[in-house]
């Protein structure tokens, strides 16, 4: 998940997640999260992922 994706699900224009806009917290808070996530090794990267799809 990336920030464009965020933004279509908070019903957003991405742009409000950057700098000073609105949602930048949120931007902050998710791409922590996500990291958190990544570290544990919950979610893959998402290369990784594609280049396990495209071998299979």
């Amino acid at each position: 998940m990336r920030v464009k994706t965020l933004a279509n699900e908070a019903a957003a224009d991405r742009t409000a997640f950057y700098g000073t806009r609105p949602y930048a917290y949120l931007r902050a808070e998710f791409e922590r999260r996500l990291q958190a996530l990544r570290d544990v090794g919950e979610i893959p990267d998402p290369r990784e992922a594609q280049i396990t799809r495209l071998k299979a």
